[in-house]
């Protein structure tokens, strides 16, 4: 399935970004490939092959009664989580979290010790149930993300990209699947899944958003504090009352329920955060390999800022890194913004990039 825009669309893009005029445009007959090569391989190779890949269709493969698909799309605080799940996942509602265990702890009758109907029983699992939401994401989103990566389809090959996929060339794989194996015969050992492979039934893929959790956490509060609250609002209770007070609350159990909560609900944040730095250093044996690379060609990319550390790592594991030639396939005016942010944020000159088109 190719992906292209017209002429007159593509014009518009450009001119739309001025800073993007002096970079070249390349045909793939234009990009010639040996030894000295890098791929980089990012969902759209698998889009512009027809295989349906994309985060939305993973909502569809989730039935609408789907416990995983009902948390994700209701207690993610995003507008549109599936445009980008990975990054969706920093944003659990924290305040819905909280106001969850009033609730439970009302269902379960576990509000007031003094109660002759009060059992430790009923209050632990009120806390439980206040936040299992964060259950189902972390236990039951690698599960069924898994099941459907293993779901997708094995496509026909693109004859442009046979002709340009060389055996010889060196690859950094960010999808799940192995098409580059079994479509176009690339040899395994050419190949790093940075992010693991489906073929490898007992290994993680690796899913994740790429924020530190104290940075998320300082943001949320910041854009929090000033928010309107009653005095026995438990979020405010929670993280924006100074003094904690037990009298504050409406009773102590409230207040330990709130105290044993929030550890989890923070922990939340890391257990679901992709840890760059430790895949890098997991394959360092396969950056230590591309010291002489002297053309990346990046298919179907989208330069997310999460991933920017492994292109810093390429950058720094080349002895020279300012003659790389880097390649990079594009699609929409969202992918040129983008590119422009990679070119600044790397310190890579306009003069060392071409783009093209699949």
């Amino acid at each position: 399935m190719k992906r292209n825009l017209a002429e007159s669309d593509i014009i518009k893009e450009i001119i739309a970004h001025p800073d993007l005029l002096t970079v070249r445009q390349i045909g793939l007959t234009d990009i010639k490939t040996d030894d000295k090569t890098l791929f980089i391989i990012g969902n759209g190779f698998d889009l512009a092959h027809g295989v349906q890949s994309a985060y939305y269709n993973f909502r569809k493969f989730l039935y609408p009664k789907s416990h995983l698909r009902q948390v994700l799309d209701n207690c993610i605080d995003r507008p549109d989580i599936w445009s980008n799940l990975e990054e969706s996942l920093a944003y659990l509602d924290r305040e819905l979290m909280i106001d969850n265990i009033d609730t439970m702890l009302r269902e379960f009758k576990a509000e007031d010790e003094d109660d002759e109907d009060f059992l430790y029983g009923n209050f632990y699992s009120a806390i439980d149930w206040a936040l299992y939401p964060i259950d189902v994401i972390v236990n039951d989103l690698p599960r069924l993300f898994r099941k459907w990566i293993n779901s997708l389809k094995t496509p026909k090959k693109l004859d442009s990209l046979f002709n340009l996929l060389n055996e010889k060339s060196k690859y950094i794989n960010f999808n799940y699947t192995e098409f580059l194996e079994s479509v176009y015969g690339i040899n395994r050992k050419n190949i790093l899944y940075i992010h693991g492979c489906r073929k490898e039934k007992h290994s993680k893929l690796i899913l994740g958003h790429g924020y530190e959790p104290e940075n998320l956490f300082e943001q949320w509060y910041n854009d929090n504090k000033k928010v309107r609250r009653s005095k026995s609002n438990p979020t405010r209770l929670a993280y924006f009352k100074k003094d904690d007070n037990i009298q504050d609350y409406k009773s102590a159990m409230q207040y330990y329920a709130i105290d044993q909560a929030i550890p989890r609900i923070e922990k939340y944040y890391e257990t679901v955060r992709k840890n760059v730095n430790s895949v890098i250093e997991e394959h360092l044996a396969f950056f230590n390999k591309i010291t002489d690379v002297k053309q990346v060609v990046v298919i179907g990319h989208s330069l997310s800022f999460v991933d920017y550390p492994y292109f810093k790592k390429i950058i720094e594991a080349n002895s020279y890194p300012e003659k790389i030639q880097w390649k990079m396939s594009w699609y929409g005016i969202n992918d040129l913004a983008r590119f422009a942010q990679f070119a600044e944020v790397l310190d890579i000159k306009k003069s060392q990039i071409n783009l093209f088109r699949l």
